[in-house]
């Protein structure tokens, strides 16, 4: 962020390198492959949504290929009709970056079939609310760390990946 390089562009190439891993990790014996997840804060969160969404320019090598779980915390939201894999989004209510509402929407009339959607938003909680430092504005957002989402996050994120990759 800052870099200038924030376009969707850059978005595609990361969507790109998500799958350039998966594709990776799929030829390692020391890596089973029905327990991949792909997880992203920020930036990353809205490239670990492309890399999940029916429908996007970027699929995945092959249909058996795919990654299984998907976690965006604090994503710029975007309503795609669906997605492939159980997506969980974590955000803070005072957000001013990456508005909560948008996030929320995501959650509400999934298609019959759908991958499942949980958002959780976070009372009180703004952007960067797992950096453990000081608030600060950023490019004119507040950053600012929030210790009750922090531990509530790394709960449900824990609980999330133990259900969605420990299915056969």
């Amino acid at each position: 962020c800052g870099s200038g390089g924030r376009g969707p562009g850059n978005i595609r190439d990361r969507v790109r390198d998500a799958f350039a891993a998966l594709r990776y990790l799929h030829t390692r014996a020391d890596v089973d492959p029905k327990r991949i997840a792909v997880m992203g804060w920020s930036m990353g969160g809205i490239v670990t949504l492309g890399t999940v969404a029916v429908g996007g320019r970027m699929t995945p090598p092959a249909p058996d290929e795919d990654f299984r779980a998907a976690v965006a915390l604090y994503p710029l939201c975007y309503n795609a009709p669906a997605y492939r894999t159980p997506l969980l989004v974590l955000i803070g209510a005072s957000d001013d970056w990456t508005p909560a509402s948008r996030c929320e929407q995501l959650a509400q009339g999934r298609p019959a079939g759908a991958s499942i959607v949980q958002v959780v938003v976070y009372p009180h909680a703004y952007h960067a609310f797992d950096a453990k430092r000081t608030t600060r504005v950023y490019l004119g957002h507040t950053l600012a760390y929030n210790a009750e989402a922090t531990a509530d996050a790394i709960r449900r994120v824990q609980a999330f990946l133990h259900e969605q990759l420990s299915q056969p």
